[in-house]
This record gives structure tokens, sequence and C-alpha cells, in this order.
């Protein structure tokens, strides 16, 4: 059974699941990333690892509100965090 320092809740569907299964995404230095070993000290959220869902967050603007961000996400932003999702994928067979 895992322990509570591993579960992490997903900002788009409430559940919570283990941090393996979800993608963490940080505001650091005003810039925000996909946090691939999440080890970075900032600012994170977690959303279920479905390209689906990650792409609801940045319509709905999920992800600026959870980071409180007081700006949009910019077009640069989601394309690095689509980039680096996708070479997640590809890693992963």
């Amino acid at each position: 059974m895992p322990n509570a320092a591993q579960i992490r809740t997903c900002i788009i569907t409430g559940k919570k699941i283990l941090k393996t299964d979800l993608w963490r995404i940080v505001n650091i230095d005003n810039e925000v990333k996909l946090d691939i070993n999440q080890i970075v000290q900032a600012r994170g959220i977690y959303i279920s690892k479905s390209l689906e869902l990650l792409t609801t967050a940045i319509t709905k603007h999920t992800i600026e509100r959870r980071l409180r961000l007081k700006r949009s996400l910019t077009i640069q932003e989601i394309n690095n965090i689509l980039n680096d999702v996708k070479k997640t994928l590809s890693s992963n067979g």
C-alpha cells in the first residue's frame, strides 16, 4: 500500500493517484514547465497522464489558476509542455 507522500490529486479529475501516474507542472522563475523528474523546488500541480486532460487544463486556464499566475500561459510555454509530454510518452513506449 502506498504511503501518503506518494499520492497526489489530479487538478482536473480530483482523483488521488500515485505521483508516478501524474505529470507535474511547475512555475519556476515565472516560467511554466513540465517537471519530468518531479524534483524541482517550486509551486507545482499534478495532472493525470492523459493528453486529453492536459488539453482541458490548458484550454480552461486551470493551470494558470492553480499555479496562481497573474497571466496566461504563453504559446511557447504551451508548446514546451506539449513537446515534453510527447517525449515522455514516446520514451515510455
